[in-house]
């Protein structure tokens, strides 16, 4: 799944867990009315708009930090609503294929034998991915 995809699940889940959206729409919306209605100076001081929607919004400071994070290729790590983890790898490929560093732990096929082993001893009927799924499991 891509990092949007992951993000939209989390925020419809916080929104029907708590209107985590809508509260913080609101935010964002009664600030930016401020500002329009020129209470800018005696509400903000001088901190620009942004400055003050980012203070005043959690979800606000989430979107800033995965768009910076992904600008920078450095991939998303950090808790939506201080609840639910957001995590993103950016890793360059090659090709089809990603860099085995790139797997975690449950994406890989661990061989508690010697490859060749596992190979001769698969059934003679088995679906041809099988062998590629094999020689796929091992990173070096």
């Amino acid at each position: 799944k891509s990092v949007v995809t992951n993000l939209a699940l989390i925020l419809l889940h916080e929104e029907k867990r708590n209107s985590f959206v809508s509260i913080e729409a609101a935010i964002v919306l009664r600030i930016t009315e401020q500002f329009q209605q020129g209470r800018s100076e005696q509400a903000f001081g001088s901190q620009p708009l942004v400055e003050e929607i980012l203070a005043a919004s959690l979800l606000s400071r989430n979107l800033k930090e995965i768009y910076f994070s992904l600008s920078k290729g450095i991939g998303v790590h950090l808790k939506i609503n201080n609840t639910i983890n957001l995590h993103f790898k950016t890793v360059e490929r090659v090709g089809d294929e990603r860099p085995w560093e790139s797997y975690m732990p449950y994406e890989t096929l661990l061989l508690l034998a010697d490859e060749a082993k596992v190979l001769s001893n698969l059934p003679h009927q088995n679906l041809p991915f099988v062998p590629l799924l094999v020689k796929a499991s091992n990173p070096l």
